[in-house]
């Protein structure tokens, strides 16, 4: 987890980001909501935890700052499962360590996940095999550390014999015959050692195809939040090559895919003389690489210590999609270590800060250009956002002169019955306004109330029985935890005469 922002400096928009407490602790907390406008630093942020993520020293290098002397600083202190806290820091040399357990959705996620479903390291789906393949790769591990070392001696040994070759070293031919017997035995126990490995990759591999299926179907799971007209459909995969490079990870590399769209599914031979890039439109391709994330997560199998960086993930979305984000992001938070949302999108950022389950534990942040530097401070979102309470209102009353035409809509006005009383109480009873204040609270307010105890509340009394009505009748719809739509159809006529009542209502409040 990670639980500082210490310093940025010389990075991005950062200048020498070295916050003194005076706008914000510098502590993050579980779920960390940050709301940048253009300019202010948000894929610096973002960046910062792409290059953990892939241990990639080159995105800070490339962001440097223009403005200013010297390398891009930063530092962060992080904190593992038992308690233990480490400084993770960056200077000319790059980072001196790896956060491990990131996962970031950003713009590089969506490029890279848009057509092919692409995995950079080994985790994604490794820990899904079977303890006996786990064991297989492991040996591997240990094979290719045999491998680097017999390789290295095996260079210097042919350097030796081409250099006794060409005069450059005397030895006697006894000399020289060992060192060659030397050379074929290093050869030899190369050749076993590549033969072993690729028979205990093969039988790790075995597993692949089950997984991919589970995979695919827990993407389409998440990709039916978003659209009814696209599904996934299973065609191949590729694995990592054993010992490319010393470091090559095992496992799946890429998986390619076609799609169903409206019914029609097309094969592969369809998919290389039609591009995805005309058919879908820019929030389809979006939602593939999101559903693609948040199955990524959900496959593994331990993400309670996972910290998740997403990075304005609605583009192009339209309400519906916003919407259904929302609550999924609502959700992944419960099972995760840590969440950050990075957004220009003050209305997102709150409206995620009010779906998060622990709002205890959540903080809301904003970064701020300040000179030619950047700050970051708490920020009240919702104080921000009390004109929220005139869009709701307007919604209904547009409801009540033009009706609406689906169901989506309509339970957006349902939604808004709820929404619009609990502004105008956090208007009109703003002491009592806080992040876990809800229209049920307010009414418990007015059902204690006496001219001693919450004396302002006493006058809404004689209303209290309509307040609750209202409050039965919009709270599901507010309260649903599992993201859906429902299937409840909202009777048109019944919503009208709600909407007429929470009118009333609000102009006696």
């Amino acid at each position: 987890m990670l639980k500082k922002i210490i310093q940025i400096k010389n990075y991005g928009t950062f200048e020498n980001y070295n916050c003194d407490g005076d706008f914000w602790d510098r502590k993050l907390l579980k779920n960390n909501i940050i709301y940048a406008p253009n300019g202010s630093g948000k894929t610096s942020i973002s960046l910062i935890f792409q290059s953990l993520m892939n241990n990639n020293n080159d995105i800070i290098f490339k962001k440097k700052n223009l403005n200013v002397e010297g390398m891009p600083e930063i530092r962060l202190l992080s904190e593992n499962e038992v308690g233990a806290e480490s400084f993770v820091k960056f200077d000319e040399n790059g980072w001196n360590g790896k956060l491990s357990d990131i996962e970031v959705f950003n713009s590089f996620y969506f490029s890279d996940h848009v057509y092919t479903f692409n995995f950079h390291n080994e985790e994604s789906f490794n820990d899904r095999l079977s303890n006996a393949s786990k064991e297989k790769l492991d040996k591997i591990k240990s094979l290719n550390s045999k491998r680097i070392k017999k390789s290295s001696q095996l260079k210097n040994i042919n350097n030796l014999i081409n250099r006794i070759k060409k005069g450059n070293i005397q030895v006697s031919s006894q000399k020289f015959k060992k060192r060659v017997i030397f050379k074929r035995k290093l050869e030899a126990q190369l050749t076993t050692i590549k033969n072993e490995s690729e028979r205990l990759y093969a039988d790790v591999i075995k597993e692949f195809p089950q997984m991919v299926d589970e995979y695919y179907n827990l993407v389409n799971r998440y990709l039916e939040q978003f659209t009814d007209h696209i599904k996934i459909n299973n065609i191949k995969y590729t694995t990592f090559k054993l010992f490319q490079t010393n470091n090559s990870p095992y496992g799946l590399k890429h998986l390619v895919f076609t799609l169903t769209i409206n019914g029609t599914e097309m094969n592969i031979d369809a998919r290389n003389k039609i591009s995805f890039e005309y058919i879908l439109s820019d929030g389809d391709k979006n939602a593939i690489a999101l559903a693609s994330f948040l199955a990524k997560i959900d496959f593994q199998e331990d993400t309670s210590k996972k910290i998740v960086v997403i990075d304005d993930p609605f583009t192009s979305f339209d309400t519906f999609r916003k919407y259904k984000t929302i609550n999924l992001i609502g959700k992944l938070s419960k099972k995760i270590s840590q969440l950050i949302v990075l957004t220009h999108d003050l209305q997102f950022a709150n409206d995620v800060r009010k779906r998060i389950y622990d709002p205890s534990n959540t903080l809301s942040l904003q970064l701020m250009r300040y000179q030619n530097d950047v700050i970051i401070k708490q920020k009240d979102f919702s104080e921000e956002l009390l004109i929220d309470f005139v869009k709701e209102m307007k919604i209904l009353d547009t409801f009540l002169e033009n009706g609406a035409d689906n169901q989506f809509k309509i339970k957006m006005v349902k939604d808004s019955i709820r929404l619009a009383l609990e502004g105008i109480f956090r208007i009109k009873f703003y002491k009592y306004n806080t992040d876990n204040v809800w229209l049920g609270d307010f009414l418990k307010l007015i059902d204690e109330s006496s001219t001693v105890k919450y004396p302002e509340f006493v006058r809404l009394k004689q209303y209290l029985p309509d307040l609750r009505g209202l409050n039965d009748y919009s709270s599901p719809a507010h309260h649903d935890v599992g993201g859906m739509i429902g299937h409840i159809q909202i009777d048109s006529a019944e919503l009208r005469t709600y909407v007429k009542e929470t009118i009333s209502l609000i102009e006696k409040i």
